[in-house]
């Protein structure tokens, strides 16, 4: 199975971001994200190497649905947006 083509499954681009960095954090031969990325891809890529094993949890479960609030509220036309967790988005 390719890649899905996220953008077109999630309306929001934070969204399909944020779920193609968690499908390419989740292989192991995907490279680290660079400064090019934005910061929902590597928010998702980052979560995807935590629960594939791949790298160690380095934020609470709290601290990760702060950081994905901030995102949200910086980069979302949506003001709505900022006040749901990432589960919730």
């Amino acid at each position: 199975m390719g890649k899905p083509d996220f953008h077109a499954i999630y309306p929001d681009p934070l969204d399909a971001e944020c779920c193609e960095g968690y499908w390419d954090g989740r292989r192991h031969d995907s490279p680290e994200p660079s400064g090019n990325r934005h910061p929902a891809y590597i928010h998702g890529f980052r979560n995807g190497r935590e629960d594939a094993g791949i790298a160690e949890r380095c934020e609470t479960a709290q601290q990760r649905r702060m950081l994905w609030e901030l995102i949200v509220a910086t980069c979302s036309d949506d003001p709505d947006r900022a006040t749901q967790s990432e589960g919730e988005a």
